[in-house]
């Protein structure tokens, strides 16, 4: 895997699924969680898993902007954001959405991004989501 993992966070440090998940296969992360949740969020998953924005309560646009200009400033190519209550990563095969290792999953799609230049967002779908005809 090439790019880090931002996950942002909000009251939910004692079920953050997709930490969780990405604990379970070793894959790497930080959580971006406000000042006022910093203890809780540290004492679930360490201060090296969490990274502290400086305001609370301004709102997920904030959060969102607030981890591309740390992206930036850490001179990542690209990074994933994920959202907190990701609860396992899927693959579709034989029509089936299949349990899998995000790493492989996130991997996958990183090397298919890298074949093109004109690529400014990329993200995996939802299962949940229904494409109605």
């Amino acid at each position: 895997m090439i790019y880090p993992i931002y996950i942002l966070s909000r009251g939910r440090y004692d079920k953050s699924l997709t930490a969780n998940c990405l604990m379970e296969y070793n894959v790497p992360y930080t959580i971006f969680v406000e000042p006022q949740e910093e203890k809780q969020y540290k004492n679930k998953f360490g201060s090296d898993a969490i990274h502290i924005i400086p305001d609370n309560d301004q709102g997920i646009a904030y959060v969102r902007n607030y981890i591309n200009d740390y992206s930036m400033k850490q001179f990542d190519k690209k990074h994933w954001q994920l959202d907190d209550n990701i609860k396992s990563f899927r693959r579709r095969i034989n029509n089936k959405n299949v349990k899998d290792d995000p790493y492989i999953l996130l991997t996958e799609a990183e090397q298919e991004v890298e074949k093109y230049s004109n690529i400014g967002r990329a993200s995996l779908a939802y299962t949940t989501l229904r494409f109605w005809r």
